[in-house]
């Protein structure tokens, strides 16, 4: 196979854990569909990787089967710089099941399709032969699928299957190298505490903190085991400044962190989130600064690549838009981002709020009929209701938590996490909550955004839609309206689908502002008055296939409401905000 000069999404993937050392294997692999695991002896097609196979951005185009397996192969040209060094195999995300073969030999299989994966490679050729071989079953009852369907309409979308992240190569010296790296910081104290995992012979790490290209401060790591390390570094220049983030000014701290020759770059940002409490009422707070969040729900989808973006810019361009509308939030609905995406939120000062990815058994549509109407007797031990009767698939979902938090840990706009939406696959939520505090306490948590709060969490989370939203603050926890709104309209010629879905149509974009300034004033400024409301989080960004309830189409092209009365709107809920509690 020649390689092709047009290399997607080339960049690399990751600016929290990213070494020069980079070799980025997107672009076109031999690729074949078959019922049978054995490799195939040849191929006759051509998929454009991280594309999914059902998208046309891959070149395919085509369903997949729970039957079928998916064959990738190319062939890996090791640089000169490279040699002599151990590799690191890099996927950001393949869905669902997948077995990595290189040169003939299997380096090994990961199950799940939301999460990155590496394997080491010891020895190798000049001249190699990657082979990866998926199998994908939309419908696992114990694997996340998040908004895929094979049976796509309304809120659910077309399944994704195989490769659909970021292919790298980096090297690392046989000496030692660093594989892990968690940076916590500490608002008050005015410095980050650094977890290293080191492994390899004994020797010194460094921290470099660095702060718009100028060093900060630096420690030293005697290591003398493989393991885990902690230390701290101060954030403060010489004359003894900090320079703390927030999305007024999302100042960024850049790492340079060394060992054996491994030289490793991450970022981080010293901030605060945390509940406050003013009153009678629970507010989110921001480096101790009552903060009112605006968000837009943000479901990563486009129109001819599904979950992948065709390039970086399309993330900073979504973020950017979100911005310009005045929004300060963007609500990453059940899917996981390329770490870019991330880091580009970081640098536009955009906070995230990030939802963990659903799954378990067909949910019962009764229940998401009635459900937005009715407060419905259901406590989420009710493991078979809610998709979760099967222990494996709990158990699945526990084993993703903390590699889920581990692998956004540094992200400095990330403030919340939300284990559940909606029911959809819910179970033990008190636990599972608590469990997510213990790894991960610099954040805050929206248990069970929607529906089926069982009290825990820092939010009570409400989604309304189809009628007007008055809610009741128990003063207990912060108010959060997680989801409202999903005001549709049609553009002609920009549609991906016929049938089309939405929660309220307009015909024009005069009436759809006009539709939003009425819903701002009652359902948002109107409950920042009255209950203390501190979150709202608008659907949505885009539409997504037939869902038409975006501010901008699905293609992009078109944006449905000028940006500068949103950014009004927006402007009015924050002084209302303001003038109740600060």
């Amino acid at each position: 196979m020649i390689p092709s000069p047009n290399v997607p999404l080339k960049e690399h993937p990751n600016p929290y854990f990213e070494r020069k050392s980079y070799l980025s294997l997107n672009g076109p692999w031999d690729f074949e569909i078959t019922k049978s695991p054995k490799r195939p002896s040849s191929y006759s097609k051509e998929i454009i990787v991280p594309f999914a196979v059902e998208t046309k951005a891959s070149g395919i185009g085509q369903r997949v089967n729970k039957d079928d397996y998916l064959h990738y192969r190319r062939t890996v040209h090791i640089p000169d710089e490279m040699e002599g060094d151990i590799l690191l195999l890099h996927f950001t995300f393949v869905d669902q099941i997948a077995e990595v073969y290189f040169n003939g030999r299997l380096l090994g299989k990961h199950e799940g399709g939301y999460l990155p994966f590496c394997f080491e490679i010891p020895e190798y050729e000049k001249e190699n032969l990657l082979e990866v071989i998926v199998k994908d079953d939309t419908d696992s009852s114990i694997y996340p699928r998040g908004k895929q369907s094979n049976r796509p309409k309304g809120i659910w979308y077309t399944p994704t299957s195989g490769i659909y992240g970021p292919v790298y190569l980096e090297s690392i010296p046989k000496a030692g190298h660093i594989n892990k790296i968690l940076i916590s910081p500490h608002f008050n104290r005015k410095q980050f505490e650094v977890k290293l995992g080191l492994v390899g012979k004994k020797g010194e790490a460094k921290i470099t903190l660095l702060h718009n290209g100028k060093i900060v401060s630096s420690t030293l790591i005697e290591k003398d085991q493989d393991g885990e390390y902690v230390t701290t570094v101060s954030a403060k220049d010489e004359k003894g400044e900090c320079f703390p983030y927030s999305p007024e000014s999302p100042e960024l701290y850049d790492f340079e962190i060394s060992y054996q020759d491994d030289v490793v770059y991450s970022h981080a940002g010293l901030r605060k989130y945390q509940a406050k409490t003013l009153g009678k009422f629970h507010v989110i707070s921001i480096n101790g600064k009552p903060t009112f969040v605006s968000a837009l729900l943000d479901q990563g989808y486009w129109e001819d690549s599904g979950l992948t973006p065709m390039s970086y810019e399309d993330y900073e361009k979504d973020i950017h838009l979100a911005k310009k509308m005045g929004f300060n939030c963007l609500r990453k609905h059940i899917k996981l981002e390329i770490p870019r995406f991330y880091y580009l939120a970081d640098k536009a000062g955009m906070l995230i709020s990030q939802d963990f990815v659903n799954g378990g058994a067909k949910y019962k549509s009764w229940l998401i009929v009635l459900a937005p109407f009715f407060k419905l007797p259901i406590r989420d031990s009710m493991h078979r209701l809610l998709g979760r009767k099967e222990e494996k698939s709990r158990r699945f979902y526990l084993d993703c938590v903390k590699p889920t938090i581990e692998y956004l840990y540094n992200s400095a706009s990330l403030f919340m996490w939300s284990p559940f939406n909606e029911g959809w696959g819910q179970f033990d939520s008190v636990s599972v909550t608590s469990m997510v505090s213990v790894i991960d306490s610099n954040r805050l948590i929206d248990s069970s955004s929607g529906w089926f709060d069982m009290g825990c969490g820092d939010f009570k989370s409400r989604h309304v839609y189809f009628r007007r939203a008055r809610l009741h603050n128990d003063k207990v926890r912060i108010l959060s309206l997680s989801e409202y709104g999903g005001y549709s309209m049609k553009v002609k010629g920009h549609m991906a689908s016929k049938k089309t879905f939405g929660y309220k149509y307009f015909s024009s974009p005069e009436k759809l502002l006009k539709g939003l300034r009425k819903l701002f004033h009652k359902d948002i400024v109107g409950n920042i008055k009255r209950a203390g409301l501190s979150m709202a989080v608008l659907t949505q960004l885009s539409d997504v296939e037939g869902e038409v309830n975006g501010l901008v189409t699905f293609d992009r092209k078109v944006v449905k409401v000028e940006s500068k009365y949103v950014r009004e709107l927006n402007i009015e809920a924050k002084k209302a905000f303001d003038d109740k509690f600060t």
